[in-house]
C-alpha cells in the first residue's frame, strides 16, 4: 500500500493479551516514537485524537481500542489504523501489528514477531514498526535515516516506559503533582 504525502494514520492503544500489567500501557509510547520518527508517514496528532474524543463525548484517558481508532480515523479523513498488541508465547512474548484501512476496516499490512523475554520487547517492537513502516511503502533509504532502535531513543525497560505513560497520564488530566512524581520516578 502506497499512501500520499496528506494521508494520515490513526495509532491504536496497544492491546494487553498477557498476564503482566507492566505492558498495559508502556508500549503505547514506544510504538507512536517508532512510526512518527519517519517523515514518511503523517501520524494524527494526540491533541487531534483528544479533540476528537472530546467531539465522541469520551474522557481524554478513553483506551483507543482498534473500534475507537477507527472512529477517530473515519471523523479525521485519515486513511489507516495501526493497532498493535502483545500476547503469552510460550516461555516469550508474541507482538502483532496490523495496518487497517478506515474506510472498509480490512487489513491491508500485518507483521508478527517473537520476543524471548521482556528484556526484547521494545527491541522487537521497533523492527516491527520499521517491517511495517516499509510494507506501507516507506522507501528503503527513509527507513535506513530515520530509523533510530527504540530502545536507544526511549528505553529498554519496559518499566521505565510504564512510569512515564503514567506520568503523562497524570499530566492530560490536570494533576501535574502527580504526574511529576512518576517523571521523578524514571530518573531514580
Amino acid at each position: 500500500m502506497t499512501l500520499s504525502a496528506t494521508d494520515t494514520i490513526v495509532l491504536a492503544d496497544v492491546k494487553n493479551e498477557t498476564s503482566n500489567p507492566v505492558f498495559d500501557d508502556a508500549l503505547n509510547a514506544a510504538l507512536r516514537y517508532g512510526m512518527e520518527q519517519t517523515p514518511y508517514l503523517n501520524i494524527l496528532g494526540i491533541d487531534k485524537v483528544f479533540g476528537m474524543l472530546a467531539q465522541l463525548n469520551l474522557p481524554p484517558t478513553t483506551k483507543l481500542t482498534p473500534e475507537v481508532a477507527r472512529q477517530v480515523c473515519l471523523r479525521t479523513n485519515s486513511k489507516l489504523v495501526i493497532s498493535a498488541s502483545i500476547a503469552d508465547a510460550g516461555n516469550g512474548f508474541r507482538i502483532g501489528l496490523d495496518a487497517a484501512d478506515c474506510q472498509s476496516g480490512k487489513i491491508v499490512a500485518g507483521i508478527r514477531k517473537d520476543v524471548a523475554d521482556q528484556n526484547q520487547v521494545v527491541h522487537v517492537l521497533g523492527l516491527a514498526a520499521a517491517q511495517l513502516r516499509r510494507e506501507l511503502g516507506e522507501p528503503a533509504a527513509s527507513l535506513a535515516r530515520f530509523n533510530q532502535p527504540l530502545e536507544e531513543a526511549l528505553s529498554s525497560s519496559v518499566e521505565a516506559l510504564q512510569v512515564g505513560t503514567l506520568g503523562y497520564k497524570r499530566h492530560i488530566v490536570g494533576d501535574f503533582k502527580g504526574a511529576i512524581t512518576y517523571y521523578r520516578a524514571i530518573r531514580n
